[in-house]
C-alpha cells in the first residue's frame, strides 16, 4: 500500500510575519491620525458656529432693547386717562359676562329634547330584550 501524501505547505517566515505587522501597525497609526484630524476639523467648526450664534443672539438681543414697547421709564398717567382705562376696562368685563351665557331658540331644545328622549327609548329597548 502506497502512503497518500499531502501537499506540503511552506510555514510562513518570522520575518515575513514581522514585516506584516509593521504594515497593519502603519496603517493602523494612518487611519488613528486621520481620525484626530477630523476630530480636530469637527471640534473648529463646532467652535466657529456656537461663535455664529453668540454673536446672532447679541445682535437680536440688543435690537430688542432698542423697540421696547409699552410706557416709557417715569410715565405717568393722568387721572382722566385712569378713569378712561377703567371705564374701557369695565365696559370689557361685562361684554365677557354676557357673552359668556348661550341663549338657544325653541326649536333647538325641542331637537335636542327628541334626540334625549330617542336615546332613552333606545337603551330602555336594548334592556327589555337583554
Amino acid at each position: 500500500m502506497s502512503k497518500s501524501t499531502s501537499p506540503v505547505q511552506p510555514t510562513p517566515d518570522i520575518d515575513s510575519i514581522d514585516v506584516a505587522l509593521r504594515a497593519f501597525a502603519a496603517r493602523m497609526e494612518g487611519w488613528k491620525r486621520q481620525r484626530l484630524d477630523i476630530a480636530a476639523q469637527l471640534g473648529q467648526l463646532v467652535r466657529s458656529a456656537q461663535e455664529m450664534i453668540d454673536q446672532l443672539t447679541l445682535e437680536a438681543s440688543t435690537k430688542d432693547s432698542q423697540s421696547r414697547t409699552g410706557r416709557r421709564k417715569g410715565y405717568k398717567a393722568s387721572d382722566e386717562t385712569k378713569a378712561k382705562l377703567r371705564a374701557a376696562w369695565e365696559r370689557r368685563k361685562n361684554t365677557k359676562a354676557r357673552n359668556n351665557t348661550r341663549i338657544i331658540s325653541p326649536e333647538g331644545r325641542a331637537r335636542i329634547a327628541a334626540a334625549q328622549k330617542a336615546r332613552w327609548a333606545k337603551a330602555g329597548a336594548n334592556r327589555r330584550t337583554s
